[in-house]
């Protein structure tokens, strides 16, 4: 279990630079914020369903 993300076992893990960013964002300008509106269509599709889910309110044929 890792208390900071700036603890050193922490570095190598999945993604950590974006957890790092929450927390000093001028370290890390490259990453983007953890919005919704940030992920990939996929994963809109995958976790959001709904509005990003293809052929939503689409009357059937």
């Amino acid at each position: 279990m890792h208390d900071n993300v700036f603890d050193g076992s922490f570095n190598g893990a999945p993604r950590s630079e974006m957890y790092r960013a929450q927390v000093t964002p001028e370290l890390f300008p490259h990453e983007k914020p953890m919005l919704v509106e940030n992920w990939p269509a996929e994963d809109l599709e995958a976790y959001c369903g709904g509005e990003y889910t293809y052929g939503y309110m689409k009357e059937a044929a």
